[in-house]
């Protein structure tokens, strides 16, 4: 046995040290890459401030919650015992990418306690509420839009959510930067 390991030593021990090298280098690689995939960076903007971020200036200039059981959310059909948040934003793209094309955005909102997100809800534009828009507004973000407009997010949120709450902003080559806007 010892004459085995006088003649294989050296390349068992290379193998003992490089392939867990390489396995480490191979995947602190991907980790890397995937946690650039997702919004794991806030950038704290608090109302009533223009930010620009992502090739353009964002500005949230209203919020209304319209609270279950009131007649806006019979109209709106909301579910039994869900608020509905309406966040409107001023969307003033600035740069444009390599095909002329502003930045689009995934939008969400965050429920809030001090610093921890405590939920988060995704836009309810195409859940089937009845909210009326007003026709200058846009509901999503849309890289064909080159001049300022009026970008529209709607939640439903339960009726015992929390009032703190902020509207999470996400611009794919931004990430994991996001804009976390409190409302």
């Amino acid at each position: 046995m010892s004459l085995w390991w006088r003649r294989n030593g050296i390349p068992v021990a290379a193998i003992a040290i490089l392939l867990p090298a390489t396995i480490f280098i191979t995947f602190s690689n991907e980790i890397g890459a995937y946690n650039k995939a997702f919004a794991t960076e806030p950038v704290l903007v608090e109302t009533g401030d223009t930010v620009d971020y992502g090739g353009a200036d964002w500005l949230v200039i209203n919020t209304e919650r319209i609270l279950a059981g009131s007649p806006e959310a019979i109209e709106s059909e909301l579910p039994a015992g869900a608020d509905l948040i309406v966040v409107t934003t001023l969307v003033t793209p600035g740069e444009v990418d390599s095909d002329g094309q502003s930045p689009s955005c995934a939008v969400h909102l965050d429920e809030l306690d001090g610093d921890t997100v405590l939920r988060t809800f995704s836009d309810s534009q195409l859940d089937g509420i009845e909210h009326d828009r007003p026709p200058t507004a846009l509901g999503s973000c849309t890289k064909e839009e080159l001049d300022p407009y009026r970008l529209e997010s709607i939640f439903v949120v339960p009726a015992d959510a929390n009032d703190t709450l902020a509207l999470r902003l996400e611009v794919y080559n931004e990430l994991p930067r996001f804009l976390q806007i409190r409302l």
